[in-house]
């Protein structure tokens, strides 16, 4: 996105530089890996979408519970 704004002159570069660092360092040690084949496997059986069940697999390795949307 931020590439975007740059190429139509909405945010400098240099600022668009400072926004993803910064982005970057709030994302630090906090990213996961989901096993792929729970993924496909999850998502042939449920019939949600690859994004949906990368979701439920990280929650199932972590032992979390997912809230179901209202």
């Amino acid at each position: 996105m931020l590439a975007l704004y740059v190429r139509k002159n909405i945010v400098d570069l240099n600022t668009a530089i400072e926004m993803q660092a910064q982005a970057e360092r709030q994302l630090m040690d906090n990213e996961y890996s989901v096993n792929s084949m729970d993924v496909l496997t999850l998502a042939k059986e449920s019939g949600c979408s690859a994004y949906d069940c990368e979701f439920v697999s990280l929650a199932r390795s972590l032992n979390l519970k997912l809230k179901g949307h209202e």
